[in-house]
């Protein structure tokens, strides 16, 4: 629901390549991944300003002890990656790279309070990675009443709460597993070119 109205997605001209996305084999482990990826424009306007200030105030928190918030995309000069190894900025990364960077993630996070889809958290459901939202914005909330893999956060304490809840979870349990395995079901059901494709047929036939 947006604003107490029936949401419906339809997808025109934007998906991605279901045989490219095949999840990591195997448990992830929290100490074999410990990022926190982000991935697009690295802007104040996005929400990344916002997204590092919280990371900096958890620092002291023995529960994230380890995990690092990778960035990966254009760094516009309204966000400053502070100088410490709890931050790594990786620039621009080619699309087997991207891949990689997703299926070793802890979780993908989206902090933009302003999204009209965000492809980025659609494929990392589709890689079996646990993603966090910005709640603030009706489209990516959506996603949360969607799947169960999907987490928002609206402040610095829901943030904290949603991150603790993502590395805390081992991911291995037949009910985790099957939690990642209906997000990656929903979004390719919704956002794979096969879908997509299959829905232009049926308009173009109707």
């Amino acid at each position: 629901m947006l604003n107490g109205a029936a949401v419906r997605i339809d997808q025109a001209g934007m998906g991605f390549d279901e045989a490219m996305f095949v999840p990591r084999s195997g448990p992830r482990l929290l100490q074999e991944t410990p990022d926190v990826l982000y991935l697009g424009r690295i802007s104040a306007g996005k929400g990344v300003g916002q997204l590092v200030a919280w990371f900096e105030q958890l620092a002291g928190d023995e529960r994230f002890r380890g995990i690092r918030l990778v960035l990966a995309g254009h760094l516009e000069d309204s966000v400053t990656v502070p100088a410490d190894p709890r931050f790594e900025y990786r620039g621009y990364v080619s699309e087997s790279e991207k891949l990689e960077l997703m299926r070793g993630a802890v979780t993908v996070v989206n902090p933009s309070a302003h999204e009209s889809l965000s492809l980025i958290v659609i494929e990392a459901l589709a890689l079996n990675v646990p993603v966090l939202v910005n709640a603030h914005c009706d489209v990516l909330r959506y996603y949360t009443e969607e799947v169960p893999t999907a987490f928002g956060f609206r402040d610095l304490e829901s943030f904290t709460a949603a991150l603790h809840r993502v590395v805390a979870t081992s991911w291995s349990s037949e009910q985790e597993q099957r939690d990642l395995d209906f997000a990656r079901a929903w979004a390719l059901k919704m956002f794979s070119w096969s879908q997509i494709l299959s829905v232009y047929e049926q308009q173009v036939n109707a």
